[in-house]
């Protein structure tokens, strides 16, 4: 294993050739590094989990002879035999846990203990509950330690997880803008929900978009859905390559839904039309007094119409707010 993700892309072509993701681990780095090295793994299989399911993509292990590759295997020792290694691959969890375990010694008290944080530091790391709760059996019977005490601290683990995840959005949140967090919002109901809600804010100008990446996912948006407001977002993943924006669309798609409605979706499209209108007219009487003192009277007064006209739309767009809020009240 070299350690490298795989990539949206990577996954779907997979899918085309196999359900099953074998990594290869060299017998001398089977131990702490070959660990680490799968935790990163379970880390990307965590982050595109949803893939991976909708795939029925599963990930195992084997361990190789010193010093060789799969290649090096197979001219030395022939594809049956090939064939057979590949049998004993084990699933990448499993696998995982028994190389933590034999890192310690389990003969003294200490190098349990030693064992048991190691492993729930790992199993703390899976994203469903479900497979945690799995493997705490499996573990509870492998050192002979109680499940029940196994789960509490589990648990504990998790939860101070979630407060360090929740601190962390909060500062992320921090990081952005009012702007950027309602685009971010627009494109989180875009991916989130179909039909109506959907096409109201799909019905916006990509210039509303302030954010390059914001943008830009609008416009991949925009573009595969076009015609099919039923679509899977998800499939749009593939068309991805920047990893900024590969981050950002992953971000949103897996972000948990709070609520969806056409009037969350109405209310959004309103507030970025009048936000991009006030935006345009902000930065128009300045370029008039510019132009003014440098004699320039005639592009002055055609922006001076500009800003008029600006202002008749935010005026138009407010009144057709009112309106749209009393239909959605009378239905």
């Amino acid at each position: 294993s070299r350690g490298t993700a795989l990539t949206i892309y990577q996954i779907r072509l997979i899918d085309r050739f196999t359900n099953n993701i074998v990594v290869f681990f060299d017998s001398d780095a089977a131990g702490e590094k070959a660990t680490e090295r799968v935790i990163d793994l379970l880390k990307e299989y965590n982050g595109n989990i949803a893939l991976f399911y909708h795939h029925n993509i599963t990930l195992s292990a084997v361990v190789l002879p010193s010093g060789m590759d799969p290649a090096d295997y197979m001219l030395s020792h022939g594809k049956e035999e090939f064939s057979k290694l590949l049998e004993q691959a084990r699933p990448l969890i499993d696998f995982t846990i028994d190389s933590i375990i034999s890192r310690f010694d389990l003969t003294s008290a200490q190098g349990k203990l030693a064992a048991i944080d190691r492993i729930l530091e790992f199993l703390s790391t899976l994203s469903s509950r479900i497979v945690q709760e799995e493997y705490i059996k499996v573990v509870a019977e492998k050192l002979s330690v109680e499940e029940e005490r196994l789960m509490r601290e589990l648990i504990e683990r998790n939860r101070r997880a979630r407060g360090r995840i929740s601190q962390g959005r909060v500062e992320q949140k921090k990081q952005f803008s009012p702007y950027d967090r309602l685009e971010r919002e627009a494109l989180r109901l875009i991916i989130h929900d179909v039909g109506e809600a959907r096409k109201i804010l799909l019905n916006l100008e990509e210039d509303v978009f302030q954010s390059g990446p914001n943008k830009d996912i609008f416009r991949l948006l925009k573009d595969g859905l076009k015609g099919s407001k039923e679509a899977d977002v998800s499939q749009l993943l593939s068309a991805i390559e920047r990893e900024e924006l590969r981050r950002l669309f992953s971000s949103l798609l897996f972000e948990e839904r709070e609520y969806e409605n056409e009037k969350t979706c109405q209310e959004v499209f309103y507030m970025l039309k009048e936000l991009d209108l006030k935006r345009q007219i902000s930065i128009l009487p300045r370029k008039m007094e510019k132009l003014s003192q440098q004699g320039d009277q005639e592009e002055a007064d055609r922006l001076f119409e500009e800003i008029l006209r600006l202002e008749g739309q935010r005026r138009a767009l407010q009144e057709e707010r009112i309106n749209q809020d009393h239909l959605m009240e009378g239905q």
